[in-house]
């Protein structure tokens, strides 16, 4: 943009040199001399401008004001003129000034200049006085005059529209380079979610067997060890993805039915070993009006906002108390107000501190990090979904007493009649044990994994590595889940549901299938649905979510005839 602003202001200053001599010769030849200093002036005002607006680019504005402004008295000088009054020159001039003013010094002062300019229309109207200081050209003089005006004022748009339609294309260019970029992250962090998610599945799993079958107490301490560490790695994969979908907008918020008090209680229990395994105390409080309250909101980002709050809570608290409150602030028949808190006894923070912690990847200093880890993404995290709730977090915190992190949420009241009744978990049922299973899983860790989980079950299956191996043995057998791996080689998980769906026998069309994925991607959850998988279960997984569904499924096969 300066570059054409010079590029102008260098056009119409040189303009003005021409049109100088133009003055000055007919100065000259016409009148005997009469006006030749005016023009004179002219040509060397000109010139030096040309010299400093070439040279001084930091004072352009300045520069284009004063243009603006000299331009506009001409306009005035000649529309009072006896001799020339408000000719094309003048209204030359005044799109000079409109050009000028717009594009070089902005809208506010593009309106200004302009409705000045345009004035003059009316004033030398309304106005009688005249003046007769200027001699209007002879035509062959004015035609070159006024040809030069416009020579200018097409150059000029030639000028910005060049500007416009560049900045246009460099627009559609990063927008798109920008799509691009955000593509290329997301299926960046997809593959290195499946890379980080499948060999975290085996590792917790076969961490959860061995802990099962220790006897010995230290070995069963660094299981315990090796299985926080495992969640928090998982916990970091997860931070990241959902900060990714988060600044995608892919992340919505859902609204189910589940009970507040069960839910705090349950994500209290599964934060109490970290708390405990520093010395320190976890609490939770609940008002016992809200034991039995069943809303409509997301308990999954609820739990997800809670635990984050917690897990910070337990980082920076050394010695003390985690507390975690919910209490009631209003209800009507239909609808209640809650209030959240998590305190600690931790080491607090300053007011500058407090500022800059909910930013994503900061924490509140670099010393922090330094000596308690992790990426700061899950204050951040907090912070956005807390305001795709309507709500946002409130703060108080003093340096080494501690700090009180809250937040109200608004929640739809269910009534009894909405309610869904819940299900608990009973022992597995023998016709668990007789279901026909096919897993199909191309790492062997997850394939070891999978085998010792399947024998503590006492479930026999078969195993495919990758999608024509399932479909080559669903061919010569009758299976009623098929366990399948979405990401394998040579025919994935999506392409294999594809295939089974089209075949003919409707035995072996219908099977259901169960999706075992590292990716949580919408992308491939949609695909995934839309090729016919049944249900999803990311890995790493809880056994009890797998089992419970195998139980379920046994229930519905359980009637059919090769079980009776």
């Amino acid at each position: 943009m300066e570059i054409a602003l010079i590029k102008l202001f260098t056009l119409m200053l040189s303009a003005n040199v021409l049109k100088g001599l133009i003055y000055l010769y007919d100065s000259w030849v016409r009148l005997d001399g009469e006006g030749t200093g005016r023009s004179i002036r002219l040509i060397i005002t000109s010139a030096i401008l040309i010299i400093v607006i070439r040279n001084f680019h930091r004072h352009l504005r300045i520069f284009v004001h004063y243009a603006v402004i000299t331009t506009i008295l001409h306009i005035y000088y000649r529309a009072f003129n006896q001799d020339v009054g408000m000719d094309v020159v003048a209204i030359q001039a005044i799109f000079m000034v409109i050009i000028s003013s717009f594009y070089a010094i902005g809208r506010k002062w593009g309106t200004f200049y302009s409705g000045i300019a345009v004035i003059c229309f009316i004033a030398v109207e309304i106005i009688p006085f005249r003046v007769h200081v200027l001699q209007a050209l002879p035509s062959n003089l004015n035609n070159i005059y006024i040809l030069i005006n416009w020579i200018v004022i097409i150059l000029s748009h030639h000028y910005f529209h060049k500007i416009l339609f560049d900045s246009l294309n460099n627009s559609q260019e990063m927008t798109m380079q920008n799509i691009f970029l955000a593509e290329s992250r997301s299926k960046f962090l997809a593959t290195i979610s499946h890379e980080i998610r499948t060999p975290l599945n085996s590792l917790i799993g076969i961490s959860n067997l061995l802990k099962i079958d220790q006897n010995d107490k230290n070995q069963s301490e660094l299981l315990k060890t090796l299985q926080i560490s495992s969640k928090t790695l998982l916990s970091l994969i997860n931070n990241v993805l959902d900060l990714n979908k988060l600044e995608a907008g892919q992340v919505q918020i859902e609204q189910t039915n589940f009970r507040i008090a069960p839910l705090i209680q349950q994500i209290t229990s599964q934060m109490r070993y970290k708390a405990n395994s520093k010395g320190i105390s976890m609490q939770a409080s609940i008002q016992p009006q809200l034991d039995n309250l069943t809303v409509k909101g997301d308990p999954t980002r609820l739990t997800q906002i809670v635990t984050n709050l917690l897990d910070n809570a337990i980082k920076f608290t050394h010695k003390g108390n985690v507390t975690i409150s919910v209490c009631e602030i209003e209800r009507s028949s239909y609808y209640v107000l809650l209030d959240f808190e998590i305190s600690d006894s931790g080491i607090g923070m300053t007011q500058q501190q407090q500022q800059t912690i909910f930013n994503p990847f900061e924490q509140a200093d670099a010393s922090v990090n330094r000596k308690y880890g992790g990426t700061g993404l899950g204050l951040s995290i907090v912070d956005q979904l807390l305001k795709m709730m309507n709500s946002q977090i409130f703060v108080s915190s003093k340096l080494g007493e501690g700090t009180r992190m809250s937040f109200k949420l608004p929640f739809a009241i269910v009534s009894e009649a909405e309610e869904i009744p819940v299900i608990e978990s009973h022992p597995i049922n023998v016709e668990v044990q007789q279901l026909k299973i096919l897993l199909a899983e191309d790492n062997d860790l997850n394939i070891f994994y999978m085998k010792h989980l399947f024998a503590q079950w006492e479930i026999s299956a078969d195993i495919a590595a990758n999608g024509m191996e399932v479909i080559s043995l669903i061919k010569g057998n009758d299976y009623d889940v098929i366990l399948m791996d979405i990401s394998m080689p040579i025919m994935n998980g999506i392409e294999t549901a594809i295939e089974i769906r089209k075949m003919d026998d409707i035995n072996k069309s219908n099977v259901f299938i169960i999706a075992l994925t590292a990716s949580n991607s919408p992308d491939i959850i949609h695909q995934a649905m839309g090729a016919g998988i049944n249900e999803l279960i990311t890995k790493p997984f809880e056994p009890n979510i797998l089992i419970n569904k195998l139980g379920e499924l046994s229930g519905i096969f359980g009637s059919k005839s090769k079980f009776n």
